[in-house]
């Protein structure tokens, strides 16, 4: 595993701050613009043309700062993943913009955040006309305070990286910080609309899991109409659809999280791009997850399956909704454990990242599980058992 550097004092954080390069005018513009763009497409996501304007605008945005293909697949696999689910550019577009829209403005207002200096009121100026703008083409000035969503994102970013905080620290804020906004913004569309009074969580949970079910049948139709299968009954589509409800918080984490993670890398790649830094420092490019984390991963997967062998219980099911808010960041650790480049991989190395790329083919969920095994064992082991040629990793 490796380290960060400590805490830093106040004047060593000052001087941190001293490092970072102000971008040229024509990098800062072209964030700005992008920032704009980014705020705007939350509420008009509706909007097909402009939903898939925006993603083409991402990738091209993107591109300018890694330029590679292979890792553009570090943005465009979660996004294609979030299409694959979902099969709506709508939501691809507002995760894309979360994502990317949070990096350009955590990264504006590291660089522009002295509200002293009068030419640095212009940052300020964005947000103001994103909701101009959506309040105008939406004409329903609630709904165009949905532009405000990147800025949780931004806010809590610039405040990590002008602090010198860590990576890991940094991406659970960000998630706190997005989960906050989608909160407060769902609590405020039910005070509008009327629908705050009674248990809005109860009806919610209701709709989707007739939603879920509803989608199964019509996947089912559709693949008995190409004269296929899909292998799932009446009573495993309700099971499917009362666990998925049931994981729900779950899934709304680990998705606050994957996505914090993902506009964190992003935000790093454009100071590096752009100049802010000559290279990124290993306390904020460095993901790490404690041997704690792994551990309670391990204990509350295992207690889980033991616990819903038979049928649910409120137990097992708090239980694999904690297992599954720790696996995105354990599965991660495990992959590259697995397949990083190293000079002493080994054969059985070879044949586990084979193994777990069929697995994860054929079963996501199975495969994603068993990375985060991987990643948690690792963990454990550099903890308790360190190998002798990595001491002080």
């Amino acid at each position: 595993m490796a380290t960060v550097q400590p805490t830093l004092s106040t004047n060593d954080s000052a001087t941190w701050r001293g490092m970072l390069t102000r971008p040229e005018h024509g990098q800062a513009t072209l964030t700005a613009v992008f920032l704009l763009a980014s705020m705007l497409i939350v509420p008009l996501c509706t909007v097909h043309q402009a939903a898939t304007l925006y993603l083409i605008a991402t990738v091209c945005f993107y591109y300018t700062l890694v330029r590679s293909i292979p890792a553009m697949l570090g943005l465009g696999i979660p996004l294609l993943a979030v299409y694959g689910i979902t099969s709506s550019f709508s939501l691809t577009a507002v995760a894309a913009a979360l994502l990317l829209g949070g990096a350009c403005g955590a990264f504006l207002l590291i660089h522009y955040h002295d509200y002293k200096d009068l030419r640095h009121l212009c940052l300020f100026l964005i947000p103001l006309l994103a909701y101009g703008g959506a309040t105008l083409v939406t004409r329903d000035p609630v709904r165009g305070l949905l532009v405000l969503l990147p800025l949780a994102i931004s806010a809590v970013f610039a405040w990590c990286v002008l602090g010198y905080r860590a990576h890991t620290p940094a991406v659970i804020a960000g998630a706190g910080a997005l989960v906050g906004a989608l909160a407060l913004a769902f609590v405020v569309t039910l005070a509008v609309t009327g629908q705050l009074a009674g248990d809005p969580l109860g009806t919610l949970a209701a709709r989707l899991n007739s939603a879920i079910i509803e989608l199964f049948f019509d996947a089912r139709t559709q693949y008995a109409e190409l004269g296929m299968e899909l292998g799932m009954t009446d009573t495993d589509i309700i099971n499917t659809a009362a666990m998925t409800v049931n994981l729900m918080p779950a899934i709304l984490l680990s998705g606050a999280a994957i996505l914090s993670y993902l506009s964190w890398r992003a935000l790093l790649r454009m100071l590096l791009a752009f100049g802010s830094v000559p290279r990124i420092p290993l306390r904020l490019g460095g993901f790490t997850m404690s041997p704690f984390s792994a551990g309670l991963f391990v204990l509350s997967f295992v207690a889980a399956l033991i616990a819903n062998a038979e049928q649910a219980t409120v137990g097992g099911v708090v239980l694999q909704n904690l297992a599954t808010v720790l696996e995105p960041g354990l599965a991660l650790i495990g992959f590259v454990s697995l397949f990083a480049r190293s000079s002493t991989r080994s054969c059985f190395t070879y044949i586990l990242s084979f193994g777990l790329l069929f697995v994860l083919w054929s079963n996501p969920g199975t495969g994603l599980a068993l990375a985060a095994f991987f990643g948690a064992f690792n963990i454990l082991m550099a903890r308790f058992l360190p190998s002798p040629n990595e001491k002080g990793d």
